[in-house]
């Protein structure tokens, strides 16, 4: 039985499926499309799909349109749960993790010269480490976090009464500006810089977080 001569499948077409006109452009290329085949095609076979079309339109464009818009959503999946987004749950859940067990600094020191050495032999690579007090970014300890499948240097900072976490570990990837961004009440910037990928975490406003950053990427050499 063709499709146009089915009055049961007609009458759940228009009760199921709500009705929107599509585009008349969009409708003339799919039937110009299907016209195209209707030679070799045998009788009954695309031409008749083609009177379906025809005869039901508005109701199938509701279906074209919800086929179109799940498309849409599925190809931006990969965008929205990208290698940088993991990155940031990660951190965030760390920097929350810390805060909730008062487990922040594993060595306590505000001297470079006594934080970076403790990580020798922790760690397979030396963290850039510097006080900035003087700035409003007191160094106060550090600890190790584990974060992106292996274990990482997390610096500590003060600023006023908040705490902010900078977790920073090598990279292959270019140096990049420092980017801004907040989740659920935190936030963070993030950078690469000669090698190295920083995350800094906290609740202070993100403009204060990324002067820490430009601080950091202007004492890199240090």
């Amino acid at each position: 039985m063709q499709p146009d001569n089915d009055p049961e499948f007609s009458r759940l077409l228009k009760e199921k499926v709500d009705q929107h006109k599509a585009p008349d452009q969009l409708r003339r290329k799919i039937l110009a499309r299907l016209e195209q085949e209707r030679s070799p095609a045998p009788a009954g076979g695309v031409s008749g799909l083609l009177r379906y079309l025809d005869l039901h339109w508005r109701a199938l464009s509701t279906a074209a349109a919800c086929g179109v818009a799940a498309t849409l959503l599925v190809t931006q999946l990969p965008s929205l749960s990208s290698a940088d987004d993991n990155l940031a749950m990660q951190v965030t859940a760390s920097h929350n993790r810390a805060l909730m067990a008062n487990h922040l600094i594993d060595v306590v020191s505000s001297d470079r010269h006594t934080v970076k050495p403790w990580f020798a032999g922790k760690i397979d690579y030396s963290p850039r480490v510097r006080d900035f007090a003087t700035e409003g970014f007191e160094l106060t300890g550090g600890r190790l976090d584990y974060v992106n499948d292996r274990v990482v240097a997390t610096l500590v900072y003060k600023n006023r009464l908040h705490v902010i976490d900078v977790y920073t570990w090598p990279s292959t990837e270019s140096d990049s500006t420092v980017n801004k961004r907040s989740r659920r009440g935190i936030n963070m910037t993030e950078w690469v810089d000669s090698g190295m990928k920083y995350y800094a975490v906290s609740d202070i406003e993100v403009g204060e977080l990324a002067q820490l950053a430009q601080l950091m990427r202007s004492h890199k050499n240090d």
